[in-house]
C-alpha cells in the first residue's frame, strides 16, 4: 500500500510540474510579445551602434568612441552554482589524478590512471559550463563581440568579423527543454557564419532575457548587419 501511495505521488507531482511549465511557458508569450528594433528604441549618433532600447527593455547601453556595449541581465542560479562548484573540485582531482600518473613508475599502472583522470577532467569541464550565459554583446563599426559567462566568475569573449554571410537567428526555449524551477523560458541566440568555403559554423548562446528583448537584439544584429558598409583597407 505504502509503495503504491508514493508511486501516485510521484505520477501527481510530474503532472503538476508538467502544468506549471506549459502555463508559465504561454504566460510569458503572452506577456511578452516580439518587439520591432525601430519601433521600440531612439537613434544613435552613427548607423553602426546599437539604437538607445526603450526603457521597458531594462537593457544597458554604453556607448563610447570605439564601441557600443549592450548589457543583458543575468543571475546564476543556486543549483548552477553548486554545480559549478564541483566541476572546481573535479578539476583539481583531475590535476592530483595527473601527478600520480605522471610519478608512476611502472607503465601499465600509468596508463590504468589515465582513463580516469581523463573522463573526470572532461566532466569537470562539462560542470564548468553550466549556466554559462551572454551577458554583453559589442558592437564595432568591422565586427562584433559577444561576452559569455564562463564558471560564474570567468568570462569568455566571442568575436566575429563583419561579412555578407554573417547571420543571426533567436528563438525562445522550448518548453520542453524547460524544468520546473523556471519561472520564464531563456532566450537563443545562434550566430552563423562562413568557414572554410561552402561550411558554416554556428555557435549558439544562451541569454537570460525575454522574448521582447531578444527579438529586439536580434533584429538589432541584423540592422548592423544590413546598415554597417564595411570599407576595403585603402578607401577613404
Amino acid at each position: 500500500m505504502l509503495d503504491s501511495a508514493l508511486e501516485i505521488i510521484k505520477w501527481i507531482a510530474a503532472i503538476t510540474g508538467v502544468i506549471y511549465v506549459i502555463s508559465a511557458y504561454r504566460a510569458a508569450r503572452a506577456k511578452h510579445p516580439v518587439f520591432q528594433y525601430d519601433q521600440h528604441s531612439a537613434a544613435n549618433q552613427h548607423d553602426w551602434r546599437w539604437r538607445r532600447p526603450d526603457e521597458e527593455l531594462a537593457l544597458q547601453l554604453l556607448d563610447d568612441e570605439q564601441k557600443s556595449c549592450l548589457t543583458l541581465p543575468t543571475e546564476a542560479k543556486l543549483f548552477e552554482k553548486c554545480i559549478v562548484a564541483g566541476g572546481v573540485l573535479f578539476q583539481v582531482l583531475a590535476v592530483f589524478m595527473l601527478v600520480f600518473v605522471l610519478f608512476k613508475r611502472g607503465a601499465a599502472e600509468a596508463m590504468a590512471g589515465l582513463f580516469p583522470m581523463l573522463l573526470i577532467f572532461w566532466l569537470g569541464h562539462a560542470m564548468l559550463r553550466v549556466g554559462a550565459r551572454a551577458f554583453q554583446v559589442i558592437l564595432y563599426p568591422d565586427h562584433l563581440v559577444v561576452v559569455e559567462t564562463h564558471a560564474i566568475l570567468l568570462k569568455r569573449i566571442y568575436t566575429f568579423q563583419h561579412g555578407p554571410k554573417l547571420q543571426f537567428h533567436g528563438a525562445l526555449q522550448s518548453m520542453f527543454t524547460m524544468t520546473s524551477y523556471q519561472e520564464e523560458p531563456e532566450y537563443k541566440l545562434t550566430i552563423e557564419r562562413p568557414n572554410f568555403l561552402f561550411f558554416t559554423k554556428k555557435k549558439r548562446f544562451w541569454l537570460q532575457i525575454n522574448q521582447s528583448q531578444g527579438s529586439w537584439l536580434v533584429a538589432g544584429l541584423q540592422a548592423w548587419h544590413e546598415r554597417n558598409s564595411v570599407k576595403a583597407p585603402g578607401q577613404a
